[in-house]
C-alpha cells in the first residue's frame, strides 16, 4: 500500500447518539491510510445525523429518505463507491472503533491478495477488548449454522467463509459480480449471504488477524436481533443451498435448547447464580425470535420488521 494512501470510508447511522461521533473520530485518527470518510444515514431522528455533519461537512452525508437497514445503507455505498471508480472503500457500522492502524492492515491484506474481495479485522468487545466476539466465521452445512470464530488461526491473512459486516473493507469489482447486499435481510445475515455470493464468483474472504476493531454490545441482544437471525436464517440457507423450512426449523430449535440448558445450569449451579438473570433474558429472547422469526419466514415476511424501525 502506498503510504497515506487515501481511503473512503462509509459509516452507516441510525440514530447512533454519541456512538456515530466516536466511531467517525476514531476513523479520522486513524494512522497509515488518510481517511475520506462519508455518512450514510438511514433516516435519523435523533440529531446524530447533524452532529455527524459538523464534522465532516454536509456535503459528505447521505441522507435516505427512510431506514432501509444495513443492506439497503450499504447498497448505497456500493453504488457511491462504484460511481466513484475507486478500487476498494471500507464499510462500518456505527458502533465500531478501529484500533489506529486497523484501517491500514485492512488495505495493506487486500493490496497483497488480488483475489481478495472482501477482508475484515478481529472483532472485540469494546467492555472487554480481551474477549474477541467474532474472527470470520464459518459456514456448516451439516449442522446448517453460521458461527462466528472466536479464535485467531494463524498470523498472516487468511480464508474464512464469511466476515463481520460491522468492518468490511470491500473490492469494488468482487461486490459488483455478487450484486450487492440482499436488501430482503434488512439486517443480521446479509453479510453472510454477500460474503458467500462474492466466493461463489471466485473471490475470497480473508480474515486480517492483526487488525483490531472494538464494538460495543450490549449484554442481552436486542428483541430485533433475535427476531432477524432466526426469520433470515431460514432465508440464508433456502436461497443458497436449497435447504427447506423443517430442517432450518430443526436447527433453530437445537440451538433455543443449548439457551435453554445454559439457563438451567445457571440455575443448578451455585457459582453460576449471578448469571441467572441474563441468562433467563437471553432464553426469553431466543423462544420468542424464534417463535416470530419462523412466523415471518412462513408468511413470506422480510425487509423490515413490521411494527418496529430497528436499523
Amino acid at each position: 500500500m502506498r503510504p497515506n494512501a487515501s481511503l473512503r470510508v462509509y459509516i452507516l447511522n441510525w440514530n447512533s447518539g454519541a456512538l456515530g461521533a466516536t466511531c467517525l473520530d476514531a476513523v479520522l485518527r486513524s494512522t497509515g491510510v488518510r481517511p475520506d470518510p462519508i455518512v450514510i444515514d438511514n433516516a435519523s431522528t435523533d440529531g446524530s445525523r447533524a452532529r455527524l455533519a459538523e464534522m465532516v461537512g454536509t456535503e459528505r452525508v447521505i441522507a435516505l429518505g427512510e431506514n432501509r437497514g444495513y443492506a439497503g445503507g450499504m447498497n448505497v455505498a456500493l453504488e457511491d463507491l462504484r460511481r466513484s471508480g475507486l478500487e476498494y472503500g471500507l464499510l462500518l457500522t456505527q458502533d465500531v472503533i478501529p484500533e489506529p492502524d486497523a484501517l491500514a492492515r485492512l488495505v495493506d491484506a487486500m493490496c497483497a491478495d488480488p483475489g481478495a474481495g472482501v477482508v475484515g479485522p478481529v472483532i472485540v468487545y469494546r467492555e472487554r477488548p480481551e474477549r474477541i466476539l467474532g474472527a470470520g466465521g464459518i459456514i456448516d452445512r451439516r449442522t446448517v449454522r453460521a458461527p462466528c470464530l472466536r479464535t485467531v488461526q494463524r498470523a498472516r491473512p487468511y480464508p474464512v467463509d464469511w466476515l463481520d459486516g460491522c468492518c468490511l473493507l470491500v473490492r469494488s469489482a468482487a461486490a459488483q459480480a455478487a450484486g450487492g447486499f440482499d436488501e430482503a435481510y434488512f439486517m443480521y445475515y446479509e453479510e453472510t449471504d454477500f460474503c458467500h455470493r462474492v466466493r461463489r464468483r471466485g473471490w475470497s474472504a480473508v480474515l486480517a488477524p492483526d487488525a483490531l476493531v472494538h464494538h460495543d454490545k450490549s449484554a442481552v441482544p436486542s428483541r430485533a436481533y433475535y427476531f432477524y437471525m432466526t426469520r433470515n436464517r431460514y432465508r440464508f440457507w433456502q436461497k443458497n443451498f436449497g435447504i427447506g423450512t423443517p430442517r432450518v426449523t430443526l436447527s433453530v430449535a437445537e440451538e433455543t435448547a443449548r439457551v435453554f440448558a445454559s439457563w438451567m445450569r445457571s440455575l443448578l449451579v451455585p457459582s453460576r447464580w449471578p448469571e441467572r438473570t441474563e441468562r433467563y433474558q437471553r432464553l426469553r429472547g431466543q423462544a420468542r425470535g424464534a417463535i416470530a422469526g419462523t412466523a415471518a419466514h412462513l408468511r413470506g415476511r422480510y425487509g423490515p420488521m413490521q411494527g418496529r424501525a430497528d436499523g
